[in-house]
Protein backbone atom coordinates (compact mmCIF):
# COMPACT_ATOMS: atom_id res chain seq x y z
CA UNK A 1 0.00 0.00 0.00
CA UNK A 2 1.69 3.37 -1.29
CA UNK A 3 0.38 6.79 -0.75
CA UNK A 4 2.42 9.57 -2.03
CA UNK A 5 4.46 7.90 -5.15
CA UNK A 6 4.13 10.66 -7.19
CA UNK A 7 3.44 14.68 -6.12
CA UNK A 8 -0.57 14.43 -7.99
CA UNK A 9 -1.02 11.49 -5.77
CA UNK A 10 -1.46 13.62 -2.83
CA UNK A 11 -3.51 16.94 -3.87
CA UNK A 12 -4.64 19.16 -1.35
CA UNK A 13 -7.37 22.72 -1.96
CA UNK A 14 -7.30 25.37 0.87
CA UNK A 15 -11.24 25.83 1.30
CA UNK A 16 -11.46 29.71 2.32
CA UNK A 17 -14.85 30.88 3.93
CA UNK A 18 -17.32 32.06 1.70
CA UNK A 19 -17.48 35.74 3.70
CA UNK A 20 -13.63 35.93 3.03
CA UNK A 21 -13.99 35.59 -0.69
CA UNK A 22 -17.50 37.92 -1.02
CA UNK A 23 -15.20 40.50 1.05
CA UNK A 24 -12.55 40.71 -1.42
CA UNK A 25 -12.08 44.10 -4.27
CA UNK A 26 -11.48 43.57 -7.48
CA UNK A 27 -9.38 46.69 -7.29
CA UNK A 28 -6.68 48.33 -4.88
CA UNK A 29 -7.13 50.61 -2.08
CA UNK A 30 -6.17 52.36 0.66
CA UNK A 31 -9.04 50.46 2.48
CA UNK A 32 -7.86 46.94 0.72
CA UNK A 33 -3.89 47.04 0.73
CA UNK A 34 -3.57 42.93 0.41
CA UNK A 35 -3.19 41.23 -3.21
CA UNK A 36 -5.15 37.76 -2.55
CA UNK A 37 -3.40 35.27 -4.53
CA UNK A 38 -4.03 31.30 -5.30
CA UNK A 39 -0.78 29.88 -5.14
CA UNK A 40 -0.01 26.57 -6.72
CA UNK A 41 3.08 24.53 -6.14
CA UNK A 42 4.44 21.11 -6.38
CA UNK A 43 7.27 19.36 -4.54
CA UNK A 44 7.39 22.48 -2.26
CA UNK A 45 7.16 23.58 1.14
CA UNK A 46 5.17 26.62 1.40
CA UNK A 47 7.87 28.86 2.90
CA UNK A 48 10.23 27.18 -0.32
CA UNK A 49 7.56 28.68 -2.80
CA UNK A 50 6.84 31.35 -1.28
CA UNK A 51 10.98 32.29 -1.50
CA UNK A 52 10.84 31.73 -5.09
CA UNK A 53 7.72 33.72 -5.16
CA UNK A 54 9.32 36.80 -3.20
CA UNK A 55 12.41 36.96 -5.64
CA UNK A 56 10.27 37.43 -8.55
CA UNK A 57 8.12 40.07 -7.13
CA UNK A 58 10.49 41.74 -5.61
CA UNK A 59 8.93 41.80 -1.97
CA UNK A 60 10.38 40.92 1.35
CA UNK A 61 8.99 37.78 3.46
CA UNK A 62 7.46 39.46 5.81
CA UNK A 63 4.92 40.98 3.28
CA UNK A 64 3.33 37.60 2.51
CA UNK A 65 0.72 36.36 4.91
CA UNK A 66 -0.69 32.48 4.63
CA UNK A 67 -3.10 30.57 6.09
CA UNK A 68 -1.58 27.11 7.32
CA UNK A 69 1.28 25.40 5.89
CA UNK A 70 1.03 23.08 2.80
CA UNK A 71 2.53 19.44 2.16
CA UNK A 72 6.01 19.11 0.68
CA UNK A 73 5.67 16.12 -1.27
CA UNK A 74 1.92 17.16 -2.80
CA UNK A 75 0.64 18.59 -5.30
CA UNK A 76 -1.37 21.97 -3.04
CA UNK A 77 -3.06 25.20 -3.99
CA UNK A 78 -3.78 27.43 -1.14
CA UNK A 79 -4.54 31.35 -0.62
CA UNK A 80 -1.22 34.11 0.38
CA UNK A 81 -1.62 37.69 0.64
CA UNK A 82 1.01 40.13 -0.46
CA UNK A 83 0.89 43.77 1.28
CA UNK A 84 1.44 46.33 -0.92
CA UNK A 85 3.64 49.37 0.30
CA UNK A 86 2.49 51.83 -1.38
CA UNK A 87 -0.04 52.41 -4.30
CA UNK A 88 3.14 52.32 -7.01
CA UNK A 89 3.93 49.01 -5.02
CA UNK A 90 0.54 48.02 -5.70
CA UNK A 91 -0.04 48.45 -9.69
CA UNK A 92 3.04 46.60 -10.13
CA UNK A 93 1.77 43.47 -8.90
CA UNK A 94 1.19 41.49 -11.29
CA UNK A 95 -2.07 39.34 -12.34
CA UNK A 96 -0.03 35.91 -12.70
CA UNK A 97 3.38 34.85 -12.06
CA UNK A 98 4.42 31.62 -13.53
CA UNK A 99 7.59 29.34 -11.89
CA UNK A 100 8.62 25.65 -12.41
CA UNK A 101 7.40 24.13 -9.45
CA UNK A 102 4.76 27.14 -8.16
CA UNK A 103 2.68 29.77 -9.68
CA UNK A 104 0.54 31.96 -8.53
CA UNK A 105 -3.01 34.11 -9.66
CA UNK A 106 -4.18 37.14 -8.11
CA UNK A 107 -7.85 36.64 -7.55
CA UNK A 108 -8.64 39.96 -5.82
CA UNK A 109 -7.85 42.52 -2.97
CA UNK A 110 -8.63 41.99 0.77
CA UNK A 111 -9.11 44.77 3.98
CA UNK A 112 -7.00 42.02 5.68
CA UNK A 113 -4.31 39.86 5.61
CA UNK A 114 -4.37 35.95 4.64
CA UNK A 115 -4.74 34.09 8.32
CA UNK A 116 -6.44 30.41 9.38
CA UNK A 117 -9.51 32.40 10.42
CA UNK A 118 -10.39 33.25 6.47
CA UNK A 119 -9.92 29.29 5.80
CA UNK A 120 -12.76 26.57 6.77
CA UNK A 121 -10.95 23.40 5.52
CA UNK A 122 -8.88 21.74 2.88
CA UNK A 123 -10.28 19.31 0.10
CA UNK A 124 -8.26 16.32 -0.51
CA UNK A 125 -8.04 14.30 -3.53
CA UNK A 126 -5.31 10.65 -2.35
CA UNK A 127 -4.40 8.59 -4.81
CA UNK A 128 -3.18 4.65 -3.00
CA UNK A 129 -1.50 2.73 -4.56
CA UNK A 130 -0.09 -0.84 -4.71
CA UNK A 131 -3.05 -2.82 -3.31
CA UNK A 132 -4.37 -6.42 -3.47
CA UNK A 133 -8.04 -6.74 -4.33
CA UNK A 134 -7.58 -8.00 -0.29
CA UNK A 135 -6.26 -4.92 0.32
CA UNK A 136 -9.00 -2.81 -1.16
CA UNK A 137 -12.14 -4.81 0.28
CA UNK A 138 -10.01 -4.76 3.81
CA UNK A 139 -9.96 -0.51 3.21
CA UNK A 140 -14.06 -0.34 2.10
CA UNK A 141 -15.32 -2.23 5.36
CA UNK A 142 -13.31 -0.32 7.21
CA UNK A 143 -14.70 3.04 5.23
CA UNK A 144 -18.26 0.91 6.29
CA UNK A 145 -17.57 0.40 9.61
CA UNK A 146 -16.91 4.60 10.26
CA UNK A 147 -19.83 5.70 8.30
CA UNK A 148 -22.65 6.96 9.93
CA UNK A 149 -25.94 8.85 8.56
CA UNK A 150 -23.70 9.26 5.18
CA UNK A 151 -21.24 10.41 7.66
CA UNK A 152 -17.45 9.42 7.63
CA UNK A 153 -16.94 9.85 11.83
CA UNK A 154 -13.21 9.52 12.83
CA UNK A 155 -11.52 10.16 15.81
CA UNK A 156 -9.65 13.52 15.38
CA UNK A 157 -6.35 12.41 15.95
CA UNK A 158 -3.28 14.70 15.36
CA UNK A 159 -1.03 13.13 12.50
CA UNK A 160 2.54 12.85 11.88
CA UNK A 161 2.89 15.92 10.47
CA UNK A 162 2.89 17.40 13.90
CA UNK A 163 5.55 15.40 15.33
CA UNK A 164 8.54 16.54 12.84
CA UNK A 165 10.37 16.95 15.92
CA UNK A 166 10.94 14.33 16.83
CA UNK A 167 11.50 12.43 13.63
CA UNK A 168 14.92 10.89 15.18
CA UNK A 169 12.65 8.80 17.11
CA UNK A 170 15.06 9.49 20.37
CA UNK A 171 11.95 11.26 22.36
CA UNK A 172 9.99 14.85 23.02
CA UNK A 173 12.83 17.63 23.40
CA UNK A 174 9.90 19.08 25.49
CA UNK A 175 9.97 16.60 27.96
CA UNK A 176 13.40 17.03 29.06
CA UNK A 177 12.77 21.24 29.16
CA UNK A 178 9.74 20.32 31.65
CA UNK A 179 12.80 18.55 34.14
CA UNK A 180 14.84 21.51 33.55
CA UNK A 181 17.38 19.31 30.83
CA UNK A 182 17.73 21.90 28.46
CA UNK A 183 21.27 20.19 27.15
CA UNK A 184 19.57 16.84 26.39
CA UNK A 185 16.66 18.87 25.22
CA UNK A 186 18.84 21.12 22.46
CA UNK A 187 20.55 17.40 21.47
CA UNK A 188 17.24 16.50 20.27
CA UNK A 189 16.52 19.38 18.66
CA UNK A 190 19.34 19.88 16.53
CA UNK A 191 21.94 17.17 17.11
CA UNK A 192 20.61 13.89 16.63
CA UNK A 193 20.65 12.96 13.17
CA UNK A 194 17.33 11.38 11.78
CA UNK A 195 17.60 9.33 8.57
CA UNK A 196 15.24 11.70 6.66
CA UNK A 197 17.15 14.44 7.12
CA UNK A 198 18.91 16.09 3.51
CA UNK A 199 20.96 18.84 2.82
CA UNK A 200 21.87 21.29 6.07
CA UNK A 201 19.80 19.72 7.70
CA UNK A 202 21.51 17.09 7.69
CA UNK A 203 25.05 18.24 7.79
CA UNK A 204 24.11 19.97 10.83
CA UNK A 205 23.30 17.38 13.04
CA UNK A 206 25.69 15.00 12.01
CA UNK A 207 28.02 17.30 12.96
CA UNK A 208 26.71 18.14 15.93
CA UNK A 209 26.32 14.82 16.91
CA UNK A 210 30.21 13.61 16.14
CA UNK A 211 31.54 16.85 18.11
CA UNK A 212 28.89 17.57 20.66
CA UNK A 213 30.28 19.77 23.75
CA UNK A 214 33.28 21.01 21.37
CA UNK A 215 31.40 24.37 20.68
CA UNK A 216 33.92 25.96 19.33
CA UNK A 217 34.55 23.83 16.60
CA UNK A 218 30.77 23.56 16.09
CA UNK A 219 30.17 27.23 15.47
CA UNK A 220 33.25 26.85 12.83
CA UNK A 221 32.31 24.21 10.84
CA UNK A 222 28.37 24.07 11.13
CA UNK A 223 26.47 24.78 7.98
CA UNK A 224 25.05 28.82 8.42
CA UNK A 225 21.26 27.90 9.67
CA UNK A 226 19.21 30.25 11.90
CA UNK A 227 19.72 27.39 14.37
CA UNK A 228 23.69 27.72 14.64
CA UNK A 229 22.93 30.40 16.70
CA UNK A 230 22.34 28.40 19.37
CA UNK A 231 25.79 26.85 19.11
CA UNK A 232 27.56 30.66 18.55
CA UNK A 233 25.98 31.34 22.10
CA UNK A 234 27.70 28.24 23.76
CA UNK A 235 31.04 28.82 22.01
CA UNK A 236 31.00 32.52 23.86
CA UNK A 237 30.05 30.86 27.14
CA UNK A 238 26.15 30.69 27.31
CA UNK A 239 24.64 27.73 29.21
CA UNK A 240 22.09 25.79 27.99
CA UNK A 241 19.27 27.34 28.99
CA UNK A 242 20.24 30.58 27.10
CA UNK A 243 21.50 28.44 24.07
CA UNK A 244 17.75 27.38 23.94
CA UNK A 245 16.42 30.94 23.72
CA UNK A 246 18.96 31.52 20.72
CA UNK A 247 16.98 29.24 18.79
CA UNK A 248 14.25 30.13 16.33
CA UNK A 249 11.18 30.48 17.75
CA UNK A 250 9.03 28.59 15.80
CA UNK A 251 11.44 25.13 16.51
CA UNK A 252 10.82 26.07 20.01
CA UNK A 253 7.31 26.16 19.98
CA UNK A 254 6.99 23.45 17.86
CA UNK A 255 8.58 21.30 20.21
CA UNK A 256 6.38 21.82 22.74
CA UNK A 257 3.41 21.61 20.31
CA UNK A 258 4.54 18.02 19.39
CA UNK A 259 4.35 16.94 22.60
CA UNK A 260 1.35 18.49 23.68
CA UNK A 261 -0.36 16.63 20.77
CA UNK A 262 0.90 13.19 21.66
CA UNK A 263 -0.37 13.60 25.59
CA UNK A 264 -3.71 14.77 23.71
CA UNK A 265 -3.51 11.78 21.35
CA UNK A 266 -2.67 9.29 24.46
CA UNK A 267 -5.76 10.93 26.51
CA UNK A 268 -7.99 10.21 23.60
CA UNK A 269 -6.06 6.48 23.06
CA UNK A 270 -7.26 5.52 26.52
CA UNK A 271 -10.77 6.73 26.36
CA UNK A 272 -11.42 4.29 22.76
CA UNK A 273 -9.60 1.54 24.83
CA UNK A 274 -12.21 1.60 27.32
CA UNK A 275 -14.86 1.82 24.34
CA UNK A 276 -13.48 -1.38 23.34
CA UNK A 277 -13.54 -2.91 26.59
CA UNK A 278 -17.58 -2.43 26.91
CA UNK A 279 -17.80 -3.87 23.73
CA UNK A 280 -17.59 -1.48 20.36
CA UNK A 281 -15.50 -2.76 17.83
CA UNK A 282 -12.08 -0.93 17.32
CA UNK A 283 -9.48 -1.03 14.47
CA UNK A 284 -5.93 -0.78 15.12
CA UNK A 285 -3.40 1.07 13.02
CA UNK A 286 0.38 2.40 14.15
CA UNK A 287 1.68 5.86 13.26
CA UNK A 288 5.04 6.86 12.73
CA UNK A 289 5.02 8.06 16.47
CA UNK A 290 1.82 7.22 18.16
CA UNK A 291 -0.90 3.92 17.89
CA UNK A 292 -3.92 4.99 17.04
CA UNK A 293 -7.00 3.07 17.58
CA UNK A 294 -10.32 4.30 15.52
CA UNK A 295 -13.53 2.58 17.22
CA UNK A 296 -16.74 1.75 14.99
CA UNK A 297 -18.97 5.20 14.27
CA UNK A 298 -22.26 3.40 15.49
CA UNK A 299 -20.49 2.80 19.02
CA UNK A 300 -19.26 6.31 19.52
CA UNK A 301 -21.48 7.77 22.37
CA UNK A 302 -23.52 10.78 21.23
CA UNK A 303 -22.13 13.18 23.44
CA UNK A 304 -18.70 12.50 22.12
CA UNK A 305 -19.64 14.38 18.86
CA UNK A 306 -19.97 18.02 21.00
CA UNK A 307 -16.98 16.86 23.30
CA UNK A 308 -13.78 19.02 23.10
CA UNK A 309 -10.55 17.86 24.65
CA UNK A 310 -8.11 20.39 25.53
CA UNK A 311 -4.39 20.29 24.54
CA UNK A 312 -2.85 20.07 27.86
CA UNK A 313 -1.51 22.88 29.89
CA UNK A 314 -0.54 23.40 34.29
CA UNK A 315 -3.87 25.10 34.42
CA UNK A 316 -6.26 23.35 32.73
CA UNK A 317 -9.13 21.94 34.53
CA UNK A 318 -9.90 18.02 34.30
CA UNK A 319 -13.25 17.30 33.97
CA UNK A 320 -15.11 14.02 32.83
CA UNK A 321 -15.46 11.82 30.44
CA UNK A 322 -11.83 12.35 29.68
CA UNK A 323 -9.73 13.32 32.81
CA UNK A 324 -9.33 9.73 34.14
CA UNK A 325 -7.71 9.19 30.86
CA UNK A 326 -5.41 12.48 30.76
CA UNK A 327 -4.06 11.99 33.82
CA UNK A 328 -3.33 8.02 32.96
CA UNK A 329 -1.37 9.57 29.66
CA UNK A 330 0.61 11.82 32.57
CA UNK A 331 1.34 9.08 34.89
CA UNK A 332 2.92 7.38 31.75
CA UNK A 333 5.21 10.40 31.00
CA UNK A 334 6.25 10.45 34.85
CA UNK A 335 4.58 13.87 35.10
CA UNK A 336 1.31 15.41 36.80
CA UNK A 337 -0.34 18.60 34.85
CA UNK A 338 1.24 21.31 37.31
CA UNK A 339 4.35 20.10 35.64
CA UNK A 340 3.74 21.71 32.05
CA UNK A 341 5.60 24.59 31.85
CA UNK A 342 9.38 25.26 31.32
CA UNK A 343 11.54 26.27 34.39
CA UNK A 344 13.12 29.72 33.71
CA UNK A 345 11.58 30.85 30.89
CA UNK A 346 8.63 32.53 30.07
CA UNK A 347 8.65 31.04 26.35
CA UNK A 348 7.40 28.94 25.00
CA UNK A 349 4.83 28.14 27.02
CA UNK A 350 2.05 25.26 27.16
CA UNK A 351 -0.83 26.90 26.30
CA UNK A 352 -4.39 25.61 26.45
CA UNK A 353 -6.39 24.84 22.88
CA UNK A 354 -9.49 22.57 22.38
CA UNK A 355 -9.59 20.16 20.09
CA UNK A 356 -12.72 18.32 18.97
CA UNK A 357 -12.66 14.78 19.58
CA UNK A 358 -14.59 13.87 16.70
CA UNK A 359 -14.14 14.90 13.15
CA UNK A 360 -17.54 13.98 11.01
CA UNK A 361 -16.53 13.84 6.92
CA UNK A 362 -19.82 14.65 4.69
CA UNK A 363 -18.30 14.15 1.62
CA UNK A 364 -16.01 11.10 1.92
CA UNK A 365 -15.73 8.70 -1.41
CA UNK A 366 -13.67 5.67 -2.16
CA UNK A 367 -13.34 4.98 -6.12
CA UNK A 368 -13.82 0.89 -7.22
CA UNK A 369 -10.01 0.12 -7.96
CA UNK A 370 -8.20 0.23 -10.67
CA UNK A 371 -5.18 -0.57 -11.96
CA UNK A 372 -1.77 0.59 -11.05
CA UNK A 373 0.03 2.05 -14.00
CA UNK A 374 2.90 2.17 -11.68
CA UNK A 375 3.18 -0.70 -9.80
CA UNK A 376 5.81 -3.00 -9.93
CA UNK A 377 3.76 -6.53 -9.39
CA UNK A 378 1.48 -7.42 -11.77
CA UNK A 379 -2.80 -7.28 -10.77
CA UNK A 380 -1.79 -4.41 -8.44
CA UNK A 381 -4.59 -1.89 -8.26
CA UNK A 382 -5.14 1.87 -7.11
CA UNK A 383 -7.95 4.00 -5.75
CA UNK A 384 -8.81 7.48 -5.45
CA UNK A 385 -10.08 8.82 -2.21
CA UNK A 386 -11.97 12.31 -2.20
CA UNK A 387 -12.78 14.47 0.98
CA UNK A 388 -13.00 17.52 2.47
CA UNK A 389 -11.43 18.33 6.29
CA UNK A 390 -12.56 20.93 8.80
CA UNK A 391 -8.68 22.76 9.79
CA UNK A 392 -6.74 21.10 12.25
CA UNK A 393 -7.50 17.82 10.77
CA UNK A 394 -5.39 15.88 9.16
CA UNK A 395 -5.89 13.07 6.12
CA UNK A 396 -3.14 11.27 7.02
CA UNK A 397 -5.06 9.83 9.73
CA UNK A 398 -7.98 9.22 7.52
CA UNK A 399 -5.46 7.29 5.80
CA UNK A 400 -4.46 5.59 8.61
CA UNK A 401 -8.05 5.25 9.96
CA UNK A 402 -8.35 2.68 6.76
CA UNK A 403 -5.49 0.57 7.37
CA UNK A 404 -2.67 2.27 5.42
Amino acid sequence: MTLRRTPQDFRVFEVPSKGYIEALSTQASREHPHAVYELRKTSLSTPEALGFLCRELRTKAGSIDYAGLKDKHAETVQLISVCAQSGKHAAELPQEVQLERCGARRIGWSSEPMSAESIVGNRFELVVRDLTRADVRAMQDRAEAFRLREHFVLINYFGDQRFGSIRHGKGFAAASLIRGDFDNALRLLIGTPARKDVGKTRDFTRLCAAHWGDWRKLATELPRTPERKAIEALATGANAKDAFTHLPYFLQTMCVEAFQSHLWNKTVLHMIRELGASGAAVYETQGLFDLNLFPEARRVPESWHALNIPVLAHNSELTPPWDRCAKQALNEEELTLKQLKIPGLRRPYFGEAMRPLIVSIPDFALSEPTKDELARETGRVKVLSTFTLPRGAYATVVMRALGR
